[in-house]
């Protein structure tokens, strides 16, 4: 105990600052179980420096019999304890942590197993009943941050120490209120992930505004490559530094005082600078959709009271719009750009103080995490695109959270086909790499896959974000040594179907790893891991199927969507979501924000459910279920039924529903199959297991030439039923 305090002491007065939230809720006397997040040795070591009074640890006899560990043993209070269910040794263990917690000791119990040796697992529930049929105590949940990731992490198959990204680092200890005795393991690890984003809520952050950190990263790592495309081969730090300054110096004799300005430029080099030129001058860059439809622009342009939009002339040839606003031409500022503009540029934006170059910029130079950061538009997949409000603050710990669970190193790179005004492409392809020394390149079009691919495999980043429709054009397009050398293919947006990720894990060798994530939480929330291996360790990041885990500082929880009743594990409702990622609300509709924001909780709108490992699993959107005889039959099950009959891997079914007066709704199908295709699926579907509620009607399947699908990969599920209507001889 005293050396755990000691080394602790030491921590805080050297590199790493300590902070302890909660403290005073840890009952001064009495026997209690304290339950935490994790409990490594070294989580347990500081633990019981960090805590008020000293804890005897229950851990795993395998891990215990490491001579590293057996030496820290004593020291640490540990009691091990062996994972054979039912055997003397473990109930042996048991009574003697309910012996400490009868002489009002505290007895510590991780939460979260999945970090084993040998395979072998001392499940939270068993071991929390074990000490139960012995002795009864409250439960204090415990958190402890901010040392996987950032300090400790798994490379290379082993854990290693890492340098922290900045001193003093903070490392946070956080303890909540007692529970019951009779509390349930199912609470006990709510409340434990609820005292971690109360926690993360407080987690300072050192660069929390988004340009400051991009300034301080170019600083730092002058000639490290920060981004490229196919027309630039690539900028490092100093030169996207230094042509954002001058960018933003021509852009302050252009522009009125309006805090926002529209950007009409795809995923680019161009587009980028653009962005980050804006942030510096202190205004809004408001990405607008040129996907959407003229009177989805301009409502967004109206919406943010927006009079210059930066866009490009080779941007609109390609892609001719109406620009809604008085247009300034990216290639007209460039020209005007002189030597000289470039060398002062460069001058002011390594050594000016990154406060008085806003204000030579034309900004302020007082800047809050609070204030906003971007407003980005909704799809519009369900209905019509709202504006959804993000703040610094909201972006940057989204990112954090992101980095504590993919593992990167300096100049790993990233691919970012994903467009500005698409959450992801904002926040991941766009700040992440670029705040985060990573390195990224653009290309504007992620439906030409060939060039795709070339580009991937020249540049070689380790980290690639696109959405299953997307991936399923690289499984056809590209060569198999294109993709081989990536790292992380992360995917969202949409549901990853099996048959799309064994296909590009059997073709490049990658496999995808699926996540989820909305605008309103900026985006990410959940996201699967690789699986951790290492001699005697094993750590199930992956459970193929799901979304993963919340990312750290996220909390979830799902509730029954007709009586709002909380609900248990792998129980089936709507998803709620609370965390510092989650938005500020809808520009100019307080009645819909009050409507999805509830005590800090948002409503995602999808059914999903989630195990007591914390891996969610998402049914469908509420949206996509069909209600037919009084029963809820989703889309994305049957669709996936109808893929799997064909032995397809691309999107080439969807299921829609409409109305019908009889039974509430009809299942139509639209479909780009041939003649031959279909008479084999109607014929293998009256022979599969779909109940017969579920099974749409031969007479319902309409032939299309291709699905609808949005700018963000996603399908246009307001335009599959528009489509639908239009087709269904019953309409």
């Amino acid at each position: 105990m005293r050396l755990a305090k000691l080394t602790t002491k030491l921590l805080g007065s050297t590199s790493y600052k300590v902070q302890i939230i909660g403290a005073d809720r840890v009952p001064e006397t009495g026997g209690a179980i304290l339950a935490a997040n994790h409990l490594s040795v070294l989580d347990a070591f500081l633990l019981q420096g960090m805590a008020p009074r000293p804890i005897h640890f229950l851990m795993s006899q395998d891990v215990y019999d490491m001579w590293t560990v057996r030496r820290l043993g004593r020291r640490l209070n540990i009691i091990p304890v062996t994972a054979i269910d039912g055997g003397p040794e473990q109930k042996r263990a048991f009574r003697e942590a309910a012996d400490v917690l009868e002489a009002g000791g505290i007895v510590g119990l991780p939460t979260s197993a999945r970090l084993t040796r040998g395979g072998k697992e001392l499940d939270f529930d068993a071991a929390l009943s074990g000490v139960r049929e012995f002795a009864s105590a409250p439960v204090i949940p415990a958190h402890l941050d901010r040392l996987m990731g950032p300090v400790y992490n798994f490379t290379r198959s082993r854990f290693q120490r890492r340098k922290p990204p900045y001193r003093p680092y903070p490392l946070m200890a956080a303890f909540g209120s007692p529970l019951s005795d009779d509390c349930t393991p199912a609470q006990v690890r709510r409340s434990v992930q609820e005292l971690g984003t109360e926690a993360y809520m407080q987690r300072p952050l050192k660069h929390m505004i988004l340009s400051r950190a991009f300034v301080r990263a170019a600083r730092r790592s002058p000639f490290q490559f920060a981004m490229g495309d196919q027309r630039v081969s690539g900028l490092k730090y100093y030169q996207a530094l230094a042509g954002s300054v001058a960018f933003a110096r021509k852009l302050k004799e252009l522009l009125d005082d309006r805090p926002r300005v529209g950007v009409l430029v795809p995923s680019s080099v161009g587009g980028a600078l653009a962005n980050l030129a804006l942030h510096l001058m202190g205004r809004v860059p408001i990405n607008l959709n040129y996907t959407a439809s003229p009177d989805s622009i301009r409502s967004s342009a109206t919406q943010c009271g927006l009079k210059h939009v930066l866009t490009s002339r080779a941007f609109l040839e390609k892609m001719p719009m109406e620009v809604p606003g008085e247009p300034i031409y990216l290639e007209d500022v460039r020209e005007s750009v002189t030597k000289g503009d470039r060398l002062k540029a460069l001058v002011l934006g390594m050594f000016c103080p990154v406060r008085k170059l806003e204000r030579i910029l034309g900004g302020s130079g007082e800047r809050s995490p609070e204030d906003v950061a971007a407003i980005i538009f909704s799809s519009g997949s369900t209905g019509e695109p709202k504006g959804i409000i993000l703040n610094h603050f909201n972006i940057s710990h989204n990112i954090e959270s992101a980095l504590h669970v993919l593992i990167t190193d300096k100049g790993d790179g990233m691919m970012g086909i994903l467009p500005f005004f698409h959450s992801f492409g904002f926040t991941d392809t766009l700040w992440l790499p670029l705040t985060r020394y990573l390195g990224v390149v653009y290309h504007p079009n992620p439906l030409e896959a060939k060039l795709v691919g070339e580009m991937i495999h020249h540049y070689n980043p380790k980290l690639f974000v696109a959405t299953p429709t997307f991936l399923q054009n690289y499984i056809r397009r590209c060569l198999p040594e294109e993709l081989a050398r990536l790292r992380y293919v992360i995917t969202g947006a949409e549901k990853l179907p099996e048959r799309i990720r064994t296909a590009f894990q059997s073709k490049f060798g990658p496999d995808p790893l699926e996540g989820y994530g909305t605008t309103e939480c900026a985006p990410v929330v959940s996201v699967n891991a690789p699986d951790m291996y290492s001699p005697g360790f094993y750590y199930q990041g992956t459970k193929h199927g799901t979304i993963g885990p919340p990312v750290p500082g996220v909390s979830v929880k799902i509730k029954d969507p007709d009586t709002g009743a909380e609900l248990g594990e792998d129980e089936a409702g709507l998803l709620f979501v609370k965390g510092p990622n989650i938005m500020q609300g809808y520009l100019h509709m307080p009645e819909l924000t009050d409507e999805v924001l509830q005590d800090g909780w948002y409503n995602t709108g999808d059914i999903a459910k989630l195990d007591k490992h914390g891996f969610i699993t998402i049914t469908d959107r509420l949206s996509r279920f069909s209600k037919i005889a009084g029963e809820m039959v989703p889309h994305r099950t049957i669709e996936d039924k109808l893929h799997e009959l064909l032995e397809l891997t691309e999107q080439t079914l969807a299921v829609v529903g409409l109305p019908q007066d009889q039974k509430g709704e009809r299942l139509i199908v639209l479909h780009t199959l041939d003649e031959e295709q279909l008479e084999k699926l109607l014929d293998k579907l009256n022979h599969c297991d779909l109940p017969n509620l579920w099974t749409p009607r031969p007479g319902n399947f309409y032939r299309v030439e291709e699905l609808p699908v949005l700018g963000t990969g996603k399908l246009d599920l307001k335009g599959l039923k528009e489509l639908a209507k239009s087709l269904d001889v019953e309409s």
